[in-house]
């Protein structure tokens, strides 16, 4: 019972350190066609004005409901599985 516990709590250690290593080089931070800041930037020095700041805001709000409800509805679905089966 020891050993399978123990192998349990080192492969998802490992698993961790693996997508916590492999995830930053597939965000591909510096490669975005479309950024977030659109104004302001070395590549468009013009200044930002309010309608910038709104898309700016748009943006968020969408990365937030778009972009992280989904893992995050994923995790909680499989915390919520390992509680109903222990």
């Amino acid at each position: 019972m020891k050993i399978t516990k123990k192998l349990i709590i080192y492969s998802c250690t490992f698993a961790i350190f693996l997508a916590l290593t492999i995830v930053p080089v597939l965000s591909f931070a510096q490669e975005n066609p479309n950024p977030l800041v659109t104004c302001g930037t070395v590549a468009n020095p013009t200044p930002c004005g309010f309608t910038d700041i709104m898309t700016l805001v748009n943006k968020v709000i969408n990365f937030i409901l778009v972009d992280l409800v989904i893992p995050i509805a994923a995790i909680m679905f499989v915390y919520a599985d390992f509680l109903l089966v222990t």
